[in-house]
């Protein structure tokens, strides 16, 4: 004779104290077949896909309202309807707005918020560029307050939410001011004063934030707005559109600003005991190893005509030091990536500096 506890498949329930009736052998209970029952019901929800929840309906109605709104801005233009100042203050006001209901949205919507704002500062940055290079309706100083301006409450904005892609649309609203304008800003230092805020505005949110992404959007775009201008420069001067050649002070402070960029501040964060185990990507490797090589062609380059070879053979062999201290720095910090690659610059600047 086999008891329902000898036998490993036979399980028996244990009575309920209340109900007063007995256990029954071998038998599912009732809170089993409803959790079961409640398990399937769940999964064949989450399979069939609710293509007229209230989510979809208003993104597809919101897409709708913007195709409408567009063809009707874009037809008032054909007509006449809508002269210069108008067009630019209907943009500037859109872009507004945007921002505004994206300010609005809860915690639990914050995608659709940074969406909203980011295309908002976007619109604005669009605005200003018009209302300068198509309408001539802002001189190239007035340009630039306003797209600072709006770069300014972007960052803060990012801030705001924690938002690192926000940011990056920040900065590179930034950074890409002087192509967007195409003049020079009448500030002292000009452009590279104000390209050298915007990389320390990058920086301190690398620092404060440890926004990588943000910041590599800044040294890519500022470096390719530097080297824009001061080849552009160089060009109008060889087929004599222009007599003024790029300054002194521009040339030396572009180029500092981008050795500052691409190789002091990942070789600082690299020794630094948290932050440094995010800089042994490819990326920082590359600028590192290859930026102060640039540096110094971009220097020859600029005042080959100006400094003595026993001056280009004492910067090259500064910089060959440095480097070759820092990767003995970061191999004993156990930065093996970063200390390898210093080895690059190291033997391309030695090789300068003995030649």
């Amino acid at each position: 004779v086999c008891t329902p506890v000898d036998h490993p498949q036979v399980r028996t329930v244990n009575p309920d104290p209340d109900s007063g009736r007995s256990p029954m052998v071998g038998m599912p209970s009732q809170d089993d077949l409803v959790g079961d029952t409640t398990k399937e019901t769940v999964v064949e929800a989450k399979q069939t896909p609710d293509l007229l929840s209230g989510r979809t309906l208003f993104r597809v109605g919101l897409a709708l309202v913007i195709l409408s709104v567009t063809f009707l801005f874009r037809y008032s233009i054909q007509q006449g309807w809508l002269g210069p100042l108008a067009r630019v203050g209907l943009a500037a006001t859109g872009g507004a707005v945007m921002i505004g209901i994206g300010l609005t949205l809860s915690e639990q919507r914050r995608l659709y918020a940074n969406l909203l704002q980011g295309g908002g500062s976007a619109v604005l940055y669009l605005s200003a560029f018009a209302a300068h290079r198509q309408y001539q309706l802002l001189d190239t100083t007035e340009a630039f307050i306003q797209l600072a301006a709006v770069a300014t409450v972007t960052i803060v904005l990012a801030l705001k939410a924690r938002s690192e892609l926000l940011a990056g649309v920040g900065l590179l609203g930034a950074a890409t001011a002087p192509i967007l304008i195409g003049g020079r800003l009448e500030v002292p230092g000009g452009d590279a004063a104000y390209l050298a805020i915007v990389g320390i505005a990058a920086t301190v949110l690398l620092f404060h934030m440890q926004w990588l992404f943000s910041y590599v959007v800044a040294v890519a775009t500022i470096s390719a707005a530097v080297s824009i201008e001061v080849a552009w420069d160089l060009i109008n001067e060889l087929v004599g559109m222009t007599s003024r050649p790029p300054s002194v002070l521009d040339v030396a402070a572009s180029l500092t600003l981008a050795w500052v960029l691409l190789v002091g501040v990942p070789l600082y964060l690299a020794f630094g005991a948290d932050r440094g185990e995010r800089f042994t990507t490819a990326l920082p490797a590359v600028t590192t190893s290859f930026g102060s090589p640039l540096v110094y062609a971009g220097l020859y380059a600029a005042f080959s005509s100006d400094i003595t070879r026993p001056g280009w053979a004492l910067i090259a062999a500064g910089g060959a030091v440095l480097h070759a201290v820092a990767g003995v720095g970061l191999l004993r910090r156990g930065r093996d990536v970063l200390a390898r690659v210093q080895i690059i610059p190291t033997v391309i600047l030695g090789i300068l500096a003995m030649s």
